[in-house]
């Protein structure tokens, strides 16, 4: 299946779409929102890579998620602090 897409010289990457050229005014999440993204790049490629084999092993793709899901817990209870905060500060002007 993923023989019908042309292998591109330059290997891309989750970070081209949010901080490439092309989203140099971060249209993409609006101004001065960003998120802090998942580093499972490896353990996406380690399954594409694995497809299809049988028996196996995936221990480091899930440890790597599993990371992942921990850190971004962490990430997103800040995020939720912040925008509850903003949200809070806002009521308390529009009194």
């Amino acid at each position: 299946m993923l023989s019908k897409y042309p292998i591109r010289s330059k290997r891309i990457t989750q970070n081209d779409m949010f901080w490439s050229n092309d989203n140099q005014d971060n249209l993409y999440w609006g101004t001065n929102k960003n998120f802090t993204p998942a580093n499972v790049e490896s353990a996406t490629r380690g399954l594409i890579e694995k497809y299809g084999v049988k028996n196996a092993d995936f221990t480091s793709e899930i440890a790597t998620y599993q990371k992942a899901i921990t850190d971004q817990q962490s990430v997103y209870k800040s995020l939720i602090t912040e925008e509850t905060k903003g949200m809070l500060e806002l009521a308390e002007m529009l009194k």
